[in-house]
Order: C-alpha cells, then structure tokens, then sequence
C-alpha cells in the first residue's frame, strides 16, 4: 500500500521560507532529484542525508506541495517537481551571479577620496597605513562637492567636512602666512597691511571650509574689528590661495598640519573656530576601513583628538 505522503492536504502557506534557506533548499532539492536518491544527493550538494531531507521537506511545505515521491524503493520527482526543476536551475543560477558580483566587488581596493589639497606625500603614506592594516586602498583627492557627488553614483568612502561636534575628527583652524606671526592671529591686526603698504591682506578661504560653520562666524568676526567685506574670500582652488599667501601678505584659514606641510608659519586664530571630518560612504567595507584608517587619518588631518560623532551615510 503506497504510503501517504508528508505534505498530503497541506494548502500553500505564505511567507513560510526566507529567501536564502529557499536557495539552501532548491540546491538540495535540485541535486536529490537530478540522482532520484537522497544519499547521492546530498553527497553532490555537501549536505549530510538528514539535512537534504530536511530541506527538501521544508521546500514541499513552502509550495504545499509533494516534488519527490519516497513511498518507492527508489526516489522519483513527482510531476510538479519535474515542472519546477528548469525553474530551480534558474534560481540557482541567478544567486550564483549575485555571489560572484559580491566576491568581485568585494575583491576590488576599497575607493577612498579626500581632499584636494592634500599633497601626494600625504597619499603615499595613508596607502602606506592602509596597506599595513589589510585594506587594499585607491586613494584619489577631489573638492568637497565632488567627493559628496561620488557617493552618490558608486560603492566609495570619502573623507567629508562636516561641523565639529557632528564628525569623528576635530581640527583647530587658525592663520597661517609666509611670514612668522604672532603666537595667537587676532584679525585685527590685518586692518592694514604692514609697512604702511596701501592692500590690507586677504583671509583665504578654502573650499573645503566654504561652509556656514566657518564662513560665517569668520565674516561675522571680521566684520566686527573692521575689516573690509574684501579682506575675507573664498579660494576658488587651494593652488589659488596658496599663491596668494606665498606672494604677498595673504593668510590662509588652514589647520597647523596642514600648514607645516606647506612650510607656512602658523598661529591659532582668536575667536576660534574648528572644522570636523567624517568617513562616509555606500561601501560595505567602510565599518572596517573606518577603524583601520583612523590613526592615520587623525594624524594628517591634525586632529587633536577623536570627537563624538561616528562614521555614516552622507
């Protein structure tokens, strides 16, 4: 007498499987039936027998269905099996494309930009630290907008500006000229230029600080112990504003690393302002690059110390 079957007079549930225990079980399935046994089967697919005859079960009571007949000595695939098979191919095809886009993407050096003002040096050595943490980074540098675009069209991290209390990086700003200054710059004292010369210097601006954070108490500060509206200017590139600084009597609103590195002389600025840094981006490695990167990071940026905030989305 044949036997009932386990699934006999069970309806189609909903939503009795997830997705990636349905592959786990079309991939059994698929073998068992291309060896009408369960042994072989299982053998083929990696499983143990029970677990290939436990994911075959659970693929029938997802479908409500019977897809291999076990009441004879030797397995076969019931007619609704049979019709399923070209279908479970496809699907097991299908998943085995999406692991393989994964693995590539995940294979290929993690795409980092940062700021444009950066030197080449800088870039070799984040590499460097890069390289001896296991992260295989491609390190390119692009203005603020640009490097905010990026995210938005592909699978990269860019170090971004961001307000102070709001980064994982706080970096104090201050003047910096081609002439030593004064322990601390006060903007006042570029009312007039010195040596009685009729050009009061220009405070430059670079783009990564074009933000309201900075320009506007600058201005609001400037504007308060007399300087013209002229004397503070946004730098369309930070070339332009270091040619300014090293031809005349210019300052440049920078932080003292990235100061030194341009051989600038540099003072703290009074009121004093600060700009943040956050790591950004849709790449799946960033919860890994973030940590891995952050010393060196905090040590070209010239953080004095880490702040509150925490890589995230731009």
């Amino acid at each position: 007498m044949q036997s009932k079957s386990p699934v006999a007079g069970l309806m189609r549930p909903a939503h009795t499987i997830r997705l990636m225990d349905l592959v786990a079980a079309a991939h059994a399935f698929l073998h068992v039936a291309e060896r009408s046994s369960f042994t072989t089967g299982a053998q083929a697919a990696g499983l143990s027998q029970s677990a290939a005859s436990r994911r075959v079960g659970a693929l029938e009571r997802h479908l409500g269905t019977q897809l291999v007949d076990r009441s004879h000595r030797r397995l076969t695939v019931t007619p609704v099996g049979l019709r399923l098979l070209p279908e479970v191919r496809r699907l097991l095809e299908v998943a085995q494309r999406i692991d393989a886009i994964a693995d590539a993407a995940l294979s290929e050096p993690v795409e980092l930009l940062v700021p444009d003002h950066w030197q080449i040096a800088d870039l070799a050595d984040l590499c460097l630290a890069a390289q001896d943490a296991g992260v295989d980074l491609d390190v390119s540098s692009a203005a603020p907008d640009h490097r905010r675009a990026a995210l938005e069209t592909g699978s990269r991290v860019a170090l971004l500006p961001c307000v102070a209390e709001a980064g994982t990086w706080r970096i104090p700003l201050g003047l910096a000229s081609a002439v030593d200054g004064p322990a601390t710059a006060r903007l006042e004292q570029l009312r007039t230029g010195r040596g009685g010369g009729s050009r009061r210097p220009t405070v430059w601006v670079l783009p990564e600080d074009d933000a309201p954070h900075v320009r506007d108490p600058l201005e609001a500060a400037a504007a308060a112990v007399g300087l013209a509206p002229s004397q503070v200017a946004v730098a369309g590139h930070p070339a332009q504003a270091l040619a300014r600084v090293l031809g005349s009597n210019d300052r440049l609103v920078t932080s003292a690393a990235e100061a030194r590195r341009l051989g600038l002389s540099w003072s703290p600025l009074r009121p004093a302002l600060s700009r943040g840094y956050r790591l950004a981006g849709s790449d799946p490695r960033l919860g890994t690059v973030a940590p891995a990167l952050g010393p060196i990071l905090q040590d070209l940026l010239g953080a004095v110390s880490p702040a509150a905030g925490t890589a995230g989305a731009p």
